[in-house]
């Protein structure tokens, strides 16, 4: 609301000072300029069609893969983005609006151009999406689509394994899959609460660099909400937070670690709903990377352990003193996990974010010691030769 009040007031003043018809021509020149830009960038893809396939695990208890599936067309300076071959629309709510799947499309290729082209309508021009209609990209009314967030998350994911393809040193490789969402609700001192939170977020390896943690998704604008204000204005207490080691993909660049929440219920009862992902299909390396650690949902982790679905279909009760544990997944590799820099390897098992039996077998890199640690560089490079070696064999 007060970005759209902003917006009025500053367009009413570029109105009153030069008119109209100037500030329509100066708009209208924006769009072409932006349509330019976005072209010339396109037609330095390589023409061809690119495509992958990326799934949502599903709702409820037997919950069957939803599947996406992305033909991505580079001809000339255009591009047509073809969702044919996905599921049919679903009876839940994440079925994904014909306009939301557009956007979806346009955030990826936009994420990959070199040039800062301007946000606007006139670059989606170079864009054609094709969904077909009854499907999980746009589906027929009244199709349910509350919760379609997760959908476009996996659009842009699924786009970026097709966009690899043609531009590997653009993209990264799979993250968490957006965010978590957490609900929970009932009743305190008779007055109802119902907290919820986008819970993010962790990123796969890149061509120069490991994967980032604690940061949102690329089609998301969220945080994640700091335990101070989650306690003070609810009947909750976060326990734990904070990363998981050895869950990040192995790569040359690693996959960013998962992230861990742990919600104690104060209330005397409260529902739970969730909406997660990526433990069927955990986040994808590319280009020798590992897969990254699949996402887990669990009630009362030091008691009965439950597992509860990726997206449950129905809220689960609990009662005072319960506890909720998420643990998100974790970012895929990106690359040969044995060209990974020994020093790279040592800083994180200084961090604790690598232990070094994980260091060991999937890096093939022996650290000795504790205070302080130390790589043995004649025993990795003997352990190194013998894993390549293996591959061959």
């Amino acid at each position: 609301m007060a970005a759209c009040a902003t917006a009025e007031r500053e367009l009413q003043l570029l109105f009153d000072r030069y008119g109209v018809e100037t500030v329509s021509e100066y708009g209208m020149h924006l769009q072409d300029h932006a349509e330019r830009l976005a072209r010339s960038e396109i037609s330095r893809i390589p023409d061809g069609t690119y495509r992958f396939t990326d799934h949502i695990d599903g709702i409820g208890e037997t919950p069957e893969a939803i599947i996406l599936h992305a033909a991505v067309t580079v001809a000339g300076d255009g591009v047509t983005v073809d969702w044919s071959g996905s599921s049919p629309q679903v009876d839940g709510g994440v079925n994904s609006p014909l306009p939301f799947t557009k956007a979806c499309a346009f955030t990826a290729l936009r994420s990959v151009f070199r040039t800062d082209v301007p946000n606007c309508h006139g670059f989606t021009r170079a864009i054609e999406v094709v969904a077909p209609l009854g499907s999980i990209t746009n589906p027929r009314s009244p199709g349910a689509c509350g919760a379609r967030g997760i959908t476009g998350y996996r659009m842009i994911d699924c786009l970026f394994g097709a966009l690899a393809q043609a531009v590997p040193d653009r993209v990264t490789a799979d993250g968490s899959g957006g965010s978590t969402l957490p609900t929970i609700s009932g009743y305190r001192d008779g007055k109802p609460f119902v907290f919820c939170e986008t819970f993010m977020g962790t990123w796969g390896g890149a061509a120069t660099h490991d994967g980032q943690e604690g940061v949102p998704h690329m089609g998301a604008n969220q945080s994640n909400v700091p335990i101070e204000m989650i306690e003070a204005e609810y009947p909750i207490r976060i326990e734990q937070y904070g990363f998981v080691p050895d869950t990040g993909g192995p790569g040359a660049f690693r996959g960013g670690l998962s992230l861990i929440r742990d919600y104690r219920i104060l209330a005397e009862n409260a529902d739970l709903n969730v909406r997660s992902d990526k433990r069927a299909y955990p986040p994808h390396g590319l280009f020798g990377g590992k897969e990254g650690a699949p996402s887990t949902n669990l009630l009362n982790p030091d008691g009965e352990n439950r597992l509860l679905p990726t997206l449950l279909s129905t809220p689960i009760a609990m009662k005072k003193g319960d506890v909720f544990r998420h643990i998100m997944a974790g970012g895929g590799g990106y690359g040969d996990p044995l060209e990974r820099a020994t020093e790279d390897i040592l800083n994180d098992v200084i961090a604790e974010k690598t232990s070094p039996a994980h260091a060991k077998k999937h890096y093939g890199v022996v650290v000795t010691g504790n205070s302080p640690a130390a790589i043995n560089e004649a025993a990795t490079a003997l352990l190194r030769d013998s894993l390549r070696a293996a591959r061959v064999g």
